[in-house]
């Protein structure tokens, strides 16, 4: 379904000076809670402000954003959320051949009652929140590129960090305010003059901030090995494909250190210019929102997207993500089906409608549920 806007979107790099856009979306929620136990239905309105400021592109360059999302859920106003992004970019071409970016971004964000640590909490219980999860999340990462587009050879080196702070319904989420740090180092090597082998290692080092009483701590380290191609073979067939390993090592002994198969496949088949499918597959670890370990995550998309002419445009698609949470007896699997509809109005004003039905099966009654989405918008500006 189209998106009119998300506060968790990295700044974008833009060419204009100053592009400003405004996101208004009602959206039909039949399950607002995800829920099988109390079902509550709403409408929700949803304005979403993005502001971009950019240096014209040169040696050097800057981009400084802000991305809101406000929520107004019509059934019980304690849903309501502010969220903002704040984001900077900055990009240095030191040379020909080298070139260094910087990305800060700033955060103050939200989880819906009802999803991740409140997930399958029914809204009736004491347990429930008398309102959603707030977080402050700060990152950055730097990134160092040698090769100029067209060599045989090229490099990348990173390096970042985010700190995530939850900010109220602490008595809970104390536990889970955590910091990372990252660095990864990758090699792309032109196999053919439209193929490129590339190979990737990553490491992530997570620490939480409390360790709940009579658990094990989760700090941990993890590790990435990724080697894959990427290529344009055709007009008709562009993608990227990556498997390898994923090691996560924990600090406690207590805590059993794991080895999986890893990927990210991204391929895109137009067998039309206007007409083409976007498939997409990763497994990936993710830090758990509760009593796992992490969560061993697959995930799997497929959309078609044709364009009927210069002012209409449509989607259709289906997203699975199947969660494993290690350490925990909980397993689930969430199913979206969803459509959408675009239709352009001129150079800067855009509607969206969509609809998406979404479920989730789970090894626990109390995660079982599913919903329809009805969503109606319109975009003011580029």
């Amino acid at each position: 379904m189209f998106q009119v806007g998300s506060a968790s979107e990295q700044p974008p790099e833009n060419t204009k000076a100053f592009n400003p856009s405004l996101g208004v979306r009602f959206d039909y929620d039949s399950n607002i809670y995800d829920t099988n136990s109390t079902v509550i239905a709403s409408w929700i309105a949803t304005l979403s402000p993005v502001i971009v400021l950019s240096s014209a592109p040169a040696q050097q360059q800057y981009v400084l954003s802000y991305r809101g999302n406000y929520g107004y859920y019509f059934a019980d106003s304690d849903d309501n959320y502010a969220d903002h992004l704040l984001g900077g970019l900055a990009r240095f071409k030191l040379s020909d051949r080298m070139q260094f970016d910087l990305g800060l971004t700033t955060e103050k964000g939200h989880w819906d009652r009802g999803s991740y640590q409140t997930a399958g909490i029914d809204p009736e219980s004491p347990s429930f929140p008398a309102e959603p999860d707030q977080f402050d999340r700060n990152s950055w990462k730097g990134r160092l590129q040698y090769g100029a587009d067209g060599n045989r050879g090229r490099l990348r080196f990173s390096i970042g960090g985010t700190q995530l702070d939850y900010t109220n319904n602490l008595e809970r989420t104390q536990f889970f305010d955590y910091k990372t740090q990252s660095a990864g180092a990758g090699i792309s090597v032109l196999f053919h003059r439209r193929t490129t082998v590339t190979f990737d290692a990553m490491f992530l080092d997570t620490k939480f901030d409390k360790t709940q009483p009579g658990e094990a701590s989760l700090d941990s380290d993890d590790w990435r090995y990724l080697i894959g191609l990427s290529w344009k073979a055709t007009a008709k067939t562009a993608g990227t494909i990556r498997v390898g390993v994923e090691q996560r090592r924990f600090d406690d002994p207590s805590r059993e250190s794991t080895s999986n198969p890893s990927w990210d496949i991204n391929i895109r088949w137009a067998p039309r210019q206007y007409s083409y499918f976007d498939f997409s597959t990763s497994r990936v670890n993710e830090e758990s929102p509760r009593e796992a370990a992490f969560v061993d995550t697959k995930s799997f998309s497929v959309a078609w997207t044709h364009e009927f002419n210069d002012r209409w445009q449509s989607v259709v698609g289906w997203t699975q993500s199947d969660y494993n949470f290690i350490g925990a007896p909980r397993d689930q699997d969430l199913n979206e089906v969803s459509v959408g509809v675009r239709f352009k109005q001129g150079r800067l004003v855009s509607w969206q409608t969509g609809y998406a039905w979404r479920s989730r099966d789970s090894n626990l009654d109390s995660l079982i549920y599913d919903g329809d989405l009805f969503s109606i918008g319109v975009t003011l500006g580029n």
